[in-house]
């Protein structure tokens, strides 16, 4: 039977002309994956220590194509080897809806200067016609370190509209939508609100922005602004730690940045764990501001001296919601 098969196999190979034989093509193989896996993972890395959660609505994802969609691509667009796609790495980033595509961009110029990253290409995705909704993206072609990467960049909106274009829109057409005519026009409907609503969040956002603090930190807000845009704090921005940090940090007379910067850095270097990885470690590291250089983050921590703590700013606890 095997043999029968290679038989036909020849029999048809022998039958193509000569100039309809395709090329051979580097082979994309699950040991390569494997491989790119593990390089896309650095880069990951290097991601969400710059771009922190204070800048996006979930966390990043990062893909590398599987490869039957690789062999599709190599295929569909006469590409002779994996190398030559520039998406065979991909990472998505949803920007929180109070932030913008630029401040993102703007992240990551910056990496091209710590890193060995280098932006290719630039694109924004758009509907060709102005008039009308569709998909909307920020597209970049990127190399970190060897590694091709396709870096997408959207909104909120732009996702939601994205997800509900491409599957919602499929899902009803196959069920057998009622005026299924309409329903092109019904979607953008919904996207006409999206993108309303991305305008209002834009303007929310650059009315209501603050710049970080660079002489003193006069607010646990300013607090937040700085462990997130200049410490790159990726954690929970739990409104009573901060609100205790900063009435300790006053306590202490340390409210310069350059200050707290040098504290926040001497305090990590005690943990076990990654600042982000760490339980209450903005609390932590107001008790390490209150005690000193004896208090060690690693162990259990002493209930008395986290109450005393609490009740000495009891006012802050009850000024701010528990979150």
């Amino acid at each position: 039977m095997i043999n029968s098969f290679i038989s036909t196999t020849k029999k048809v190979t022998t039958s193509i002309p000569t100039n309809d034989i395709i090329p051979i093509r580097e082979e994309y193989t699950e040991e390569i994956r494997s491989m790119l896996q593990k390089n896309l993972n650095n880069f990951l890395e290097v991601l969400k220590k710059e771009v922190t959660i204070f800048y996006l609505y979930k966390g990043i994802e990062a893909r590398v194509k599987e490869i039957e969609s690789m062999n599709r691509k190599l295929v569909t667009k006469n590409k002779y080897s994996w190398k030559e796609v520039s998406d065979y790495c991909g990472v998505q980033i949803i920007v929180h809806p109070f932030k913008t595509t630029k401040e993102i961009i703007h992240i990551l110029n910056q990496l091209t200067t710590k890193h060995n990253f280098k932006i290719v290409k630039e694109e924004n995705i758009f509907p060709k016609d102005s008039t009308s909704f569709g998909y909307r993206a920020t597209h970049i072609d990127s190399v970190f370190n060897g590694l091709k990467v396709e870096i997408q960049i959207r909104t909120i909106f732009e996702d939601i509209w994205g997800q509900l274009s491409h599957q919602q829109y499929e899902i009803a057409r196959l069920n057998g939508y009622d005026k299924a005519h309409n329903l092109p026009r019904d979607i953008s409907q919904i996207s006409s609100l999206l993108e309303i609503s991305e305008v209002l969040s834009g303007l929310l956002a650059s009315n209501h922005s603050q710049p970080i603090p660079t002489t003193k930190v006069e607010s646990s807000n300013q607090m937040k602004l700085l462990f997130a845009k200049k410490f790159k704090y990726g954690g929970h921005m739990t409104n009573w730690e901060f609100g205790i940090l900063f009435e300790v940090s006053k306590l202490a007379g340390i409210n310069s940045p350059h200050e707290l910067e040098k504290k926040w850095i001497e305090f990590s270097k005690k943990l076990n764990n990654p600042p982000e990885s760490t339980p209450n470690v903005i609390f932590k590291f107001a008790q390490y501001l209150f005690i000193g250089d004896t208090f060690n983050p690693n162990i259990i921590t002493d209930s008395k001296v986290s109450y005393e703590l609490l009740h000495k700013f009891k006012n802050v606890l009850s000024n701010v919601p528990l979150i």
